[in-house]
């Protein structure tokens, strides 16, 4: 564990704060560069850590790493935009008042290790465009090289004031650091429900937000197009190992489109190149994390297995290199272990419905509400299913995708607050109303 400089960092935060927006902005902009230069070394670093296959760490790890802090970089010179208004007034008295955003100082970013640089990218980014400092806690599951070799660089170009970008690593008791001083004025978490809801005690009333986890329902109607329904169900499951938070791992499909959906899922399931070479740019499903998160999918499956349920593909692991090949289970009962828990695996659980009411009803039931995705030919079934979700996010016609100029967030247990766009500027600053009296004050 590194000892905490956080007592350190407080004298440069408001050298950072007091910055203008653009110059700030061209930091960012350097930092996005400096990512993409060592994008090779930071894909390598990545991927040894992660065991995510190479071509998807330097697809999407790394590029949107860089892409995040050059979004953020573009929105700095604005991110502290505040309102005026004209209060009622007095004779010839012009009384107003304006509300200032303002940063916190500094905040606190805890995340997981499906996407070690990126997870970091999205709070790191957000928080400095503010003129926050951020200090940032890695799973120790992934000691972050990739973070630490960017943190290095920042600092030996002097892109940052020393200490306003900084990495600590640990266990929870770093995190319990992290919430409980009192120079922290707000906490970012990404991990799972269990976790946050320990991030979120010691916290307190400090300022938080919480990106969770999920069970997310992918439905298929029977008028969609159910070739790219299949598709979106493959990233829905596969992609990173199944190791996403937001994947749609429970597919609920009308029943009289079951067959022809099938017909197209489990030929792209079986086609998968899986393989423990992460590093081989063919492979497409690779190892999970580690033995214990191997040990943990394990015996969910295995527990699932034990109701009424039917493989369709797959089901094969190999415990030596912790691989999961991809598989599609079908399950009956909405109480399955498989339905109701979230294995982090490339696991797919499939299900049907028979109306719009019946399936709704059932995806609201549970204490998940991160993502869902609706396919469908018929446009106002579409925008009716997705107001009816009881989800943060809902794609319509595709399936996890993440632009940068949407905000991606949570309901219910899965969390609150706001990831990406000009919303996460919302959640790295604070609003000061501000009076301001025109004329005298009246008398009692």
């Amino acid at each position: 564990m590194v000892a905490c400089p956080i007592e350190r960092i407080v004298p440069a935060v408001r050298t950072w704060s007091r910055l203008g927006g653009i110059e700030r902005g061209r930091r960012l902009l350097q930092i996005a560069d400096a990512i993409r230069k060592n994008a090779t070394k930071l894909t390598e670093m990545e991927c040894k850590e992660t065991r995510v296959p190479i071509s998807q760490v330097r697809d999407f790890h790394i590029a949107a790493s860089a892409d995040c802090f050059e979004y953020f970089g573009m929105l700095a010179p604005t991110a502290l935009t505040g309102t005026h208004m004209n209060l009622p007034h007095t004779g010839d008295a012009h009384s107003f008042g304006y509300c200032a955003r303002e940063p916190f100082g500094i905040c606190g970013g805890i995340f997981s290790w499906n996407y070690p640089l990126l997870m970091a990218s999205w709070k790191a980014a957000a928080a400095l465009a503010c003129g926050n400092a951020i200090v940032l806690k890695p799973s120790p599951a992934t000691p972050a090289s990739a973070l630490c070799y960017l943190e290095d660089f920042i600092n030996s170009e002097e892109l940052l004031p020393p200490g306003i970008f900084s990495v600590l690593h640990g266990g929870p008791e770093v995190a319990n650091l992290i919430c409980d001083n009192p120079h922290v004025s707000m906490v970012s978490f990404t991990g799972s429900i269990e976790v946050g809801q320990k991030v979120l005690s010691r916290c307190g009333i400090k300022k938080t937000v919480m990106e969770l986890g999920g069970k997310s329902p992918l439905i298929i109607y029977k008028d969609a197009c159910l070739k790219n329904a299949a598709r979106a169900a493959m990233w829905a499951n596969y992609s990173n190992n199944g190791q996403v938070c937001s994947n749609g791992t429970r597919v609920m499909v009308e029943k009289e489109a079951l067959g022809e959906f099938l017909e197209h899922l489990i030929p792209m399931v079986e086609g998968l190149k899986v393989s423990d070479d992460h590093f081989d740019e063919e492979t497409q499903i690779s190892g999970l994390i580690n033995s214990n998160h191997f040990e943990n999918v394990l015996q969910i499956y295995q527990s699932g297995l034990k109701h009424d349920c039917e493989i369709l593909a797959g089901g094969r692991a190999r415990e030596v290199t912790n691989l999961f090949h991809p598989t599609v289970v079908r399950v009956e009962n909405d109480d399955n272990p498989l339905i109701t828990k979230e294995l982090f695996a490339p696991v797919l659980s499939l299900q049907t419905f028979s109306s719009e009411e019946e399936v709704i009803s059932r995806v609201n039931s549970t204490e998940y509400g991160l993502a869902a995705g609706v396919f469908t030919k018929d446009i106002q079934k579409a925008h009716r299913t997705a107001s009816d979700l009881d989800a943060g996010t809902v794609f319509i016609n595709n399936y996890n995708i993440c632009p940068l100029e949407m905000p991606f967030g949570a309901f219910k247990k899965s969390g609150f607050g706001k990831e990406c766009s000009t919303f996460a500027l919302r959640e790295y600053t604070r609003v000061k109303s501000v009076f301001v009296e025109g004329g005298d004050v009246a008398a009692m």
